[in-house]
């Protein structure tokens, strides 16, 4: 799965957690201007902290220093991974090809519905746009004023449109609803919906988008009526909300903002609603910097669940391109076999090459510092400087490297039977390619050469082109 996926799993989580505390504990407060900071803060906070890193794995009484010594980069890791031959390579190529038809299909599906739910958004907002352009208008006190041809009175950005209603209204019922139409684009109430819009778009899978759209315009009339009622006599203008109610007739589906916008109901009751005070404001947003935290660490576990099934998956894969091998692919091997088993007693016998603390063994471990699981091919040992690294067996040398990256400084040796065994992050090579070795012989001396937090070995043994592990082989 894609980086943007799992991004979009992890702020889809946040901005329902933003909407549902709202809705549980906010919704009813008078505190608006405080509901729509908390609104557009915490949202804006969803969107960002999928791309904040917090590891909370790290254990007791463990220090980086006794842990794992060196930190191998994904290029490293493709690079072990595309080191593998054979039936290794066949079964990468199959995976690869699964997981593409797979995030294939999951781009067309998220692709379609966001097209789907981006047109008609896109196409308001430009008949909107086109609306405002086609209009004659006015400045004044910092806005535009637009004499229109509706029969209500909205606003949209700095742009007042002022309806056919207020020429039926007393002066002063006429003062009151451009009070309120000032209200909406003095507090740029249309960029809120912008933000919206585009959240929705963007997250057109969520359903929660459109509950938050419309609390947020609710949001917005309250504000403009409270404004205009703490001035004014707030029985007479929540008569005047009735007397235009049914004046909402307009057939534009614009992102827009207007006195008569319904439910009138609500609006009056939050308009004559005593005050409210409550803790929550303070309360609340410690609460969701810690549910954010908490969804970050599990789908951190997720991800790394994804990493550790997907490697099953290609084990079985492995078990699969096997059985589906031809029938002399199958002699061959049976023969391999064999000859394996008769040279049982001629493997040869490995030594620890270095005198050093043991600090990290082969498999699956949760990386120190990045804390997902990865895979360590090989054996750590930990030891100062200039410790002499050992052959572990009998062997020619059959490859010498220097690399500023990766392993660093590394050797390899071919023994008997198919084994390999390679010797990592050297600070000084001591053995040259086609050097005949013997058991004991040193080859090196350990160092922190190429991806490393500390000098140490890194040791590892193949068998036929294939990584195992030491552990079973050393005496």
């Amino acid at each position: 799965m894609s980086f943007f996926f799992i991004y979009l799993l992890k702020a889809s989580f946040g901005i329902s957690l933003v909407c549902l505390l709202y809705r549980f504990f906010l919704k009813k407060h008078t505190k608006f201007q405080a509901n729509r900071i908390f609104l557009l803060t915490f949202l804006g906070l969803a969107l960002i902290y999928p791309f904040l890193s917090i590891n909370l794995n790290l254990q007791a009484g463990t220090t980086l220093a006794e842990g794992y010594s060196y930190v191998e980069s994904w290029e490293d890791e493709w690079m072990l991974w595309s080191e593998e031959e054979g039936a290794r390579t066949a079964l990468h190529h199959t995976a690869s090809n699964s997981v593409w038809n797979f995030g294939l299909i999951l781009k067309l599906v998220y692709g379609l519905g966001l097209g789907i739910i981006a047109i008609p958004i896109l196409t308001s907002w430009t008949k909107l746009i086109q609306l405002i352009r086609r209009s004659k208008f006015s400045y004044q006190a910092g806005l535009f004023w637009i004499q229109s041809n509706e029969n209500k009175s909205f606003t949209a950005f700095n742009y007042i449109f002022i309806g056919k209603e207020l020429r039926e209204l007393s002066e002063e019922d006429k003062r009151r609803v451009i009070k309120h139409e000032e209200v909406h684009a003095r507090q740029a109430h249309s960029l809120d919906l912008l933000f919206l819009d585009l959240l929705q778009i963007m997250f057109w899978f969520l359903p929660l988008i459109p509950l938050l759209k419309r609390d947020m315009k609710d949001l917005h009339e309250y504000l403009a009526d409270a404004k205009v009622a703490h001035q004014e006599n707030k029985y007479a203008y929540s008569r005047l909300l009735l007397k235009l109610v049914h004046k909402d007739s307009t057939q534009h589906t614009f992102p827009l903002h207007s006195f008569a916008y319904s439910p009138i109901k609500h609006r009056i009751n939050m308009l004559l609603k005593k005050p409210t005070q409550s803790l929550r404001y303070l309360i609340l947003p410690s609460l969701m910097g810690i549910l954010l935290m908490f969804g970050s660490a599990c789908q951190l576990e997720v991800e790394s669940q994804i990493i550790e099934e997907k490697a099953e998956l290609e084990d079985q894969l492995a078990y699969s391109l096997q059985a589906l091998k031809s029938i002399q692919d199958l002699e061959d091997h049976a023969q391999s076999l064999k000859e394996a088993l008769e040279g049982v007693s001629q493997e040869p016998s490995f030594i620890v090459p270095m005198e050093g603390k043991f600090v990290a063994g082969f498999g699956w471990r949760t990386h120190p510092i990045e804390q997902v699981k990865k895979m360590h091919w090989g054996m750590d040992y930990n030891a100062p400087t200039g410790t002499p690294v050992k052959a572990s067996a009998e062997g020619t040398v059959s490859l010498v490297k220097r690399s500023k990256g990766g392993y660093g400084k590394q050797v390899e040796v071919t023994h008997g039977n198919g084994f390999v065994t390679k010797y990592a992050h050297l600070s000084e090579i001591k053995v040259k390619v086609g050097q005949k070795l013997n058991q004991g012989e040193v080859l090196g001396l350990c160092g922190s050469s190429g991806k490393s937090k500390g000098p140490h070995l890194h040791f590892e043994l193949m068998k036929n082109g294939k990584k195992i592990n030491p552990e079973k082989y050393l005496k």
